[in-house]
């Protein structure tokens, strides 16, 4: 009888033990799976039996062009006159001027080189109106 009793105790023993790590490698697994299904970072395959002009298609950013901050000094009907203009501020300034027609406007532009900021077009603009040749320089902004 005592043998008996010891063969359950030990058979008893030995089931609970392989129960419980039967239970976790299940549950192990069941992990496993979830973090597969929720690995949202693969790519579904491409079903080549599909219209593929009908599939959404997710557009790539576009970076913005950066802006360009110009003090303008002038706008003339002719080039010669804008050429005039330029001379004169070239030997005022001691700065580069550029002297381009605008499509816009339909007038020759004079202006400063282009600024990578307001804030240093602005420092300049405020320095040629301080001058009294000058008081009517603006702001364009070209994309």
């Amino acid at each position: 009888m005592r043998k008996l009793f010891f063969l359950l105790v030990s058979i008893s023993f030995v089931f609970i033990i392989g129960c419980s790590s039967s239970e976790e490698q299940t549950k192990k697994e069941n992990e496993t799976e979830i973090q597969k299904e929720e690995y949202v970072f693969d790519a579904p395959a491409i079903d080549s039996t599909t219209d593929q002009s009908k599939v959404e298609k997710i557009p790539t950013p576009v970076a913005e062009p950066e802006k360009k901050f110009v003090v303008q000094i002038g706008a003339f009907t002719t080039k010669a006159r804008a050429d005039e203009r330029a001379a004169f501020a070239k030997k005022k300034l001691a700065k580069e001027i550029i002297v381009s027609f605008s499509d816009e406007f339909k007038l020759y532009v004079v202006q400063l080189k282009p600024f990578a900021t307001r804030a240093e077009a602005d420092l300049v603009k405020n320095e040629l109106w301080n001058s009294k040749d000058f008081k009517d320089a603006f702001i364009v902004v070209n994309p």
